[in-house]
């Protein structure tokens, strides 16, 4: 559906129509890989120095600091979820250009309610952190709750920007994002705040980022509320909020119930586990899932084989990166856990290798997850989440009496069903044959199986420590290369990606 409003973009706005020459598969193909590129190199710069940070809060901070803020974090994440009500996953699956009434309707929308969003927070924060566990630090979550509105601000903005593609500049906004946070955050865990550090680490990392979302996009919202324009755009926005919002229950309920059963010292050791994975290999899939959503979108209008044949490349890429990674760092994560972030934090070890071949796993869900909104058909996702939701909750809510690694085992283990759960919907939507889907994760589970089978032995060989942490990754990556090279399919999918790559233009 276009957008005919008021509001056109300027002179230098990207659209579908500005794809370079040629056919449409091969423009289609160009855009794709070249926003991949650029949103992974604003990943690595993001990333890595949120890595830094880590690191170094790690070692200023205690378990129990980490345990109190990502408790807090999941409540607002909840709240995040349901205000988004899908109105920016809306925008990014019309394609439609310029900026109008239902742009304007979806800011509105957002602003208005996060702002009572925000307020209702402040005033329930004290019986939520009691029901989390960190009654004492109540505070902590009424001043995150801050964040909310601040978020709001900038939210359609960003789903502007990855409507249009315009990842280089989300490169630049992340990169940002990041220095601001880290800054911020060591300083004050230096003068001694403690959990607060991390508070305003996120406070100020939202706000420049919503600053710099108005700066690069050329949008000025009007207050205004079209209610034929909300309608239609809660239509498709419901289920997307709805699954949104399953989704993180089942992603997040862990933090919940380590929480409530075992307390904040042992959620810190938690999320310490969870945060290699979700700094090398989740954040990476995320990026993978940013790009591809806006690129099935138009490559829905292509004949179904089109269609397949993406969705197969999508699926041997991001699952060749998923399944290497997850598996080579489970191998490592005994010796990770002591070098980077110190002997305190050693009963991360194990949760952490179960936890990162979770993530490796839950690659295929990235691949081919976004599809069910590329097609209009956003149901399909929310009968799959909504399948998963009370056996998972069950199967936490025994766990988590039992300890960190009990739950992380729960963790695996749903989400390889929940990945297969996908990938039997996906063969059925695209007409995927089972030699499709052999042939898609031939590659990953070689080069995978390869790092396993050369490393596990050093593990028992070797002392624990740098050299044998070196030695395990120079033989790993040996042996994923190898495992790769020796795919031709592989080599030659990626040298077509690597030759589509094209500057994105401004």
């Amino acid at each position: 559906m276009n957008d005919h409003g008021l509001h056109q973009a300027d002179a230098q706005h990207v659209s579908p129509q500005d794809a370079p020459s040629g056919d449409a598969t091969g423009g289609l193909k160009g855009a794709a890989v070249t926003s991949f590129v650029w949103a992974f190199l604003g990943l690595i710069g993001n990333r890595a120095v949120v890595f830094v940070t880590t690191l170094i809060l790690a070692r200023l901070l205690v378990p129990e600091d980490f345990g109190t803020v990502a408790a807090a974090l999941v409540v607002l994440g909840f709240v995040n979820v349901v205000l988004d009500l899908g109105l920016g996953a809306a925008i990014v699956q019309e394609q439609a250009e310029g900026y109008g009434g239902r742009v304007d309707t979806a800011f509105t929308t957002h602003l208005c309610l996060s702002t009572v969003a925000t307020g209702g927070l402040v005033v329930s924060s004290p019986w939520l952190a009691e029901a989390l566990g960190i009654a004492d630090d109540f505070e902590i979550l009424q001043i995150l709750a801050l964040s909310v509105v601040l978020r709001s601000l900038g939210q359609i903005h960003e789903a502007l920007m990855r409507r249009d593609l315009m990842f280089r500049q989300s490169t630049v906004v992340s990169f940002v994002q990041a220095i601001v946070r880290l800054a911020v955050s060591i300083a004050l865990a230096v003068s001694g705040a403690g959990a607060w550090s991390l508070v305003g680490g996120v406070l100020a990392s939202t706000s420049i980022a919503t600053v710099a979302y108005w700066i690069v996009v050329p949008y000025r919202p009007r207050l205004r509320i079209q209610r034929i324009e909300l309608a239609s755009l809660m239509r498709f926005g419901a289920f997307v909020t709805l699954t949104k919002f399953l989704s993180a229950v089942v992603a997040d309920a862990d933090y919940i119930f380590i929480g409530r059963e075992l307390g904040a010292v042992l959620l810190g050791f938690y999320v310490i586990a969870f945060r290699l994975p979700e700094l090398l290999i989740e954040n990476v899939l995320n990026v993978f899932s940013s790009v591809a959503f806006p690129v099935l979108s138009r490559a829905r209008s292509m004949e179904k084989d089109q269609l397949r044949r993406v969705v197969v490349q999508a699926l041997t890429v991001v699952t060749l990166f998923g399944f290497t990674v997850g598996a080579g760092l489970a191998i490592v994560s005994q010796d990770t856990v002591g070098l980077l972030f110190g002997s305190k934090w050693e009963a991360s070890a194990v949760p952490m290798s179960i936890l990162a071949v979770s993530v490796g796993i839950g690659s295929i869900g990235y691949a081919v997850g976004d599809l069910y909104l590329a097609i209009n058909k956003p149901e399909i996702a929310l009968w799959i989440i909504g399948a998963m939701v009370v056996p998972k909750l069950v199967a936490l809510y025994v766990a988590s009496s039992e300890g960190v690694v009990a739950v992380a085992w729960v963790h695996l283990v749903t989400t390889a069903i929940f990945s297969l759960t996908h990938l039997t919907v996906a063969r059925r939507i695209v007409g995927l044959q089972f030699r499709d889907i052999a042939g898609a994760l031939r590659g990953p589970l070689v080069s995978a199986a390869a790092i396993t089978i050369t490393t596990v032995p050093l593990l028992t060989a070797m002392s624990p420590g740098v050299l044998r942490l070196a030695i395990i990754v120079a033989v790993g990556t040996v042996a994923a290369t190898v495992g790769f090279v020796a795919d031709r399919s592989m080599w030659t999918l990626v040298r077509g990606l690597v030759g589509n790559v094209r500057p994105q233009r401004t």
